[in-house]
C-alpha cells in the first residue's frame, strides 16, 4: 500500500479495526504502519461515520509540520463548505516561574503569527484561533467529538525525519472521535 505513495497518489485513506467498546479505540496494525510512514496525507476513517456540520479542526504549533496541516485544514474545509478551527495548546510552567499572563501573552502571539495570512488564501472559509490549556493530544482528541475532521501534522525523528508520527497523531488515531487527517510535510496536497 505504501508504494502507492511513490507512484503519484494525492492521498491515502485507511481504516479503523474495531468491533466497537475498547476494541474500537484501538487501530489496526496495518492502518497504523501505513498513517506513520506514508510520503502523502493519511486520512483515518474512524469515529462518528456522520461528521457534516461541525468544523474542521486543525493542530497548529510553530513548526513547518503546521503549514502542512493548515493548507490540507483549509483544502479540506474549502470542499466541504466548513470553518476552519485552528487550535494552539499548551501546558504552562507553574506561575513560580513565569507569570501565566506571559505565557498565555506569548503563545497567543506564536498562534496568531502561525495564522497569519491563511483567511487571504482562503477568503471563503471562515477561520478561528483558539489557545487551550492542556495536553494538545488531550485537547484535540476532546474536541473531536464536534469536529467534521482533525488534522494535525506529522513529527519526524532522527533520520526517520518526516516519515514518523508524533504522540498527538498516535493518540489521535487511536482515540479521536472523527475521522483524522495526517499531512506529511513534502506529501501531495488532496
Amino acid at each position: 500500500m505504501l508504494d502507492l505513495c511513490n507512484n503519484g497518489a494525492k492521498m491515502i485513506v485507511v481504516g479503523n479495526r474495531g468491533a466497537g467498546g475498547i476494541a474500537n479505540l484501538l487501530l489496526g496494525f496495518v492502518s497504523q504502519q501505513v498513517a506513520t510512514h506514508a510520503r502523502v496525507p493519511a486520512d483515518v476513517i474512524r469515529g462518528r461515520t456522520v461528521t457534516g456540520g461541525g468544523p474542521v479542526i486543525v493542530g497548529v504549533d510553530s513548526s513547518a509540520a503546521a503549514d502542512a496541516a493548515l493548507t490540507l485544514a483549509f483544502e479540506e474545509a474549502t470542499a466541504r463548505g466548513a470553518d476552519v478551527v485552528a487550535i494552539r495548546a499548551y501546558v504552562p510552567p507553574p506561575p513560580a516561574v513565569v507569570p501565566v499572563k506571559a505565557v498565555e501573552a506569548d503563545e497567543r502571539a506564536a498562534l496568531e503569527a502561525s495564522l497569519a495570512g491563511w483567511q487571504d488564501k482562503y477568503p471563503s472559509v471562515r477561520l478561528e484561533g483558539l489557545l487551550a490549556v492542556g495536553g494538545p493530544a488531550k485537547v484535540l482528541v476532546s474536541v473531536s467529538r464536534s469536529a467534521q475532521l482533525v488534522v494535525v501534522g506529522s513529527r519526524g525523528h532522527g533520520s526517520f525525519a518526516g516519515l514518523l508520527l508524533g504522540s498527538v497523531g498516535q493518540k489521535l488515531m487511536h482515540h479521536a472521535e472523527c475521522p483524522v487527517l495526517i499531512a506529511h510535510p513534502g506529501g501531495a496536497v488532496a
